[in-house]
């Protein structure tokens, strides 16, 4: 593995990670700000899937 992959992987962990932690927080309370933080949650945690795929404007480096 090279030490692009390696960046690529460390990109989408840290960032599904803290979709996780987001979505911890969001959900004991009824506030509309934390329902915001949830949704937003939701998003960053899918996002770490073209993390991974390497998904990009200029593909595959």
């Amino acid at each position: 593995m090279n030490k692009s992959n390696t960046l690529f992987y460390a990109a989408a962990a840290t960032t599904a990670i803290a979709g996780v932690i987001h979505i911890v927080l969001g959900i004991p309370s009824n506030n509309p700000n934390s329902q915001i933080l949830f949704v937003g949650s939701i998003a960053q945690v899918f996002w770490a899937i073209p993390m991974i795929r390497r998904w990009g404007l200029y593909g595959i480096l």
